[in-house]
């Protein structure tokens, strides 16, 4: 027997389903949110974290609050931040690391993006570049790949620690290459970066705002960047330096937790695209060497899971993978 009713009853559930929805979206937020920025104070993470947040104020006329819960490259605070209720209250800033090499890296990451995340938006991204230390007497990446096959098991690298982000894009590079690199772990970026410029290691793979100031006062040569940088116009890509497909950038977002109403979704994506539009924040993030992206939530979920995908199966193939 056919109940005529049940279509319009159906479609009546479900307009009202979306009525609400919308109010929800409108109604957000109802009380101050926290923007969970997942490293110390002070780093460029924070900074854009901070940024974002004080112009999510303005617009929105709530408090966005920037809470640091640092640990663990980022992933204590990224799973706390996942486990908040999905409420469009608690907001994640992430990171290359955070949400594509750490899960690459750990298998048993306390947290799966594709499970209990929400990507919302790509709101920078920051090149990288390659140096070495003056003694070398190399200029061009040619130079340097060259010498590392001359002298095979000589040429050390540093990086932040093992299964970093400058962890995994010297071992693409050298899978890219068919070079052998040595890779030196330090705790922090600090003392790698200390260390390349006194001389103990030869090679360094850094962020350009990070490194800049050693390069321009020349305690640091850089032979190859990720994206051609108006600070250093001289210095070619990898890619013009005949390394196609390799331009391993950091990139910076917000995501919020798994079952969040998708009207929030769009309508912080929405507010985030319009702060990034503004002359005036290009120009802060600029000045952090970093360029404003934007972009739709699913084209940031895209990336995520590409970059993530990428990573894991260079880290499988390197037996870079960690069990803890």
């Amino acid at each position: 027997m056919r109940l005529p009713f049940i279509p319009a009853l159906l479609a009546a559930c479900l307009t009202a389903a979306g009525i609400s929805t919308a109010a929800h979206a409108a109604d957000w937020p109802t009380r101050p949110v926290s923007v969970v920025v997942p490293f110390p104070p002070g780093g460029t993470t924070d900074v854009i974290g901070r940024l974002v947040a004080q112009k999510l104020s303005q617009r929105l006329g709530h408090t966005f609050v920037v809470e640091n819960k640092a640990g663990a490259s980022g992933a204590i605070g990224t799973r706390q931040a996942l486990q908040s209720p999905p409420d469009g209250h608690t907001i994640l800033v992430v990171t290359t690391t955070t949400f594509s090499t750490y899960p690459a890296t750990h298998p048993k990451a306390p947290y799966r993006v594709d499970r209990d995340a929400v990507a919302v938006i790509n709101l920078a991204e920051v090149a990288n570049v390659l140096m070495v230390h003056p003694s070398l007497k190399v200029k061009t990446l040619p130079q340097l790949l060259d010498y590392a096959k001359k002298h095979p098991g000589e040429l050390d690298y540093g990086t932040p620690g093992a299964g970093s982000f400058a962890h995994l894009a010297m071992a693409l590079l050298g899978a890219k290459t068919d070079t052998e690199f040595v890779h030196i772990p330090y705790k922090g970026a600090g003392p790698a970066l200390n260390d390349a410029i006194g001389g103990q290691i030869k090679v360094l793979f850094d962020q350009v705002p990070t490194t800049l100031a050693q390069i321009q006062a020349g305690k640091l040569v850089p032979v190859a960047v990720t994206g051609r940088q108006g600070s250093m116009p001289a210095v070619p890509t990898f890619e013009q330096q005949g390394v196609p497909d390799y331009a391993p950038t950091i990139w910076y977002g917000l995501a919020v937790p798994a079952g969040t109403p998708p009207a929030i979704v769009e309508r912080l994506n929405r507010e985030a695209n319009a702060i990034l539009a503004d002359p005036d924040v290009k120009a802060l993030l600029q000045a952090q060497g970093a360029t404003a992206k934007g972009g739709t939530a699913e084209a940031f979920a895209a990336q995520v899971q590409a970059d993530y995908v990428r990573w894991r199966d260079l880290a499988r193939a390197q037996h870079l993978q960690m069990e803890e």
